[in-house]
């Protein structure tokens, strides 16, 4: 099981704690929890509006793949920390994952 910290400049709330299990994105993990997170491709890693940052727990989300840096690049505001939310797919054995969501986003 794991905890997810997750920070946002767009609520009132800054910081909320969710849990989740291996095998999910953290995109679906975000909206199950009623936490709105743009996905205009509907999860399908063909836009960049699911930017989010990991601050923390990297090891436990699968790697990049080719196409998530591509779309990366299209992100405001895009650092080393950036990851498309349907792309991160949690594996087993992770513990906490920290992420912020950005204020500010760039359509596909």
């Amino acid at each position: 099981m794991y905890t997810i910290k997750v920070r946002t400049k767009d609520v009132a709330t800054n910081e909320m704690i969710i849990e989740a299990t291996a095998g999910q994105t953290l995109l679906e993990v975000l909206l199950k929890n009623n936490i709105d997170v743009p996905h205009e491709c509907g999860g399908m890693c063909y836009c960049s509006t699911c930017h989010i940052w990991i601050k923390s727990g990297s090891e436990f989300i699968l790697e990049k793949s080719k196409r998530e840096i591509d779309f990366l690049y299209k992100a405001i505001g895009g650092t080393n920390e950036s990851r498309l939310a349907c792309q991160c797919l949690l594996v087993k054995g992770g513990k906490l994952i920290s992420i912020e969501i950005p204020s500010k986003r760039k359509n596909s």
